[in-house]
């Protein structure tokens, strides 16, 4: 059966237009990793990545100190959020009245909404000032998870809010009807049918978190060192590439779009981890 000449003139519009969404990201990881080339040829790949020593000035571009700040704080950040997350994603669809309900997720789309530069602007003034006193200079890992925890929260719960309302509600019907607890609707039933989009929703708020930038620079400290404790400060992959672009020539330049590419890569092994978790993707 034929489409209608208007179906097919609107597909023909459509074409270039999801070319053009398919195209982008492909010339950006093209040009990101043509400029990042040099400095992976001149030093290579496994000393780029294996060493420790972030020295532009005498030639060294290691970045593992950094590659363990950006995993270390983002892990730390979605180990707070992600139940908290998942609460509200269960509380807002099973057991919240109406006009909660209502209220808290026109709170949580404001909250995504906010400049990540404001959450780390209250974490300045509010947190690091308390910290200052007994742990100088009160920048660190421990400030930056906290802020980097609240920024990523209202992304993952909306997101697992959203899979919980895809869960049949007859379902849940059926096995209260059996004298069963919400404890029991939840374990037997929310949770299995939700689960892949619950997982799903922890990968995206991971993926924010690896991504932010300027909340983390004005906490994180930026020095290039490890995350060996709670208040020790460290520097981020996207931090390094914020603070040194400006100036940045030859190799140095190059390493800092080797840096974006390293970003690039875990990102995008995120997202392919999410496409192959969400429902209908064997399909």
């Amino acid at each position: 059966m034929r489409r209608p000449l208007s179906d097919r003139a609107f597909a023909l519009c459509l074409a270039p237009l999801a070319a053009v969404a398919t195209a982008c990201p492909v010339l950006v990881a093209a040009f990101v990793a043509n400029n990042a080339a040099p400095v992976l040829v001149a030093v290579g790949p496994m000393a780029f990545l294996g060493s420790s020593h972030w020295a532009p000035t005498s030639g060294e571009y290691g970045v593992l100190p950094m590659v363990a700040g950006t995993l270390t704080s983002s892990a730390l950040a979605m180990a707070l959020a992600g139940p908290a997350a998942l609460a509200y994603g269960l509380h807002v669809n099973l057991f919240a009245g109406r006009a909660f309900a209502t209220s808290a997720r026109l709170a949580i789309g404001v909250l995504a909404g906010i400049p990540s530069v404001l959450y780390g602007l209250v974490a300045l003034t509010a947190i690091v000032p308390h910290l200052v006193r007994d742990h100088p200079p009160g920048l660190g890992v421990a400030v930056t998870a906290v802020t980097l925890a609240v920024m990523v929260l209202p992304t993952a719960a909306a997101a697992v809010d959203a899979a919980v309302q895809q869960v049949d509600p007859g379902s849940i019907v059926a096995v209260r009807a059996l004298g069963l607890g919400a404890w029991d609707a939840v374990r037997a039933v929310v949770l299995p049918s939700a689960g892949p989009g619950i997982r799903s929703a922890m990968l995206l708020g991971l993926g924010r978190a690896l991504g932010e930038t300027m909340a983390v620079l004005m906490l994180a400290g930026n020095t290039v060192a490890w995350p060996s404790g709670p208040f020790a400060t460290f520097r981020t992959l996207t931090g390094n590439v914020a603070v040194e672009m400006a100036y940045a020539t030859g190799l140095h330049r190059s390493a800092l779009f080797a840096t974006a590419l390293l970003l690039l890569v875990l990102v995008t092994a995120i997202v392919a981890a999410q496409a192959s978790r969400t429902p209908g993707a064997e399909a």
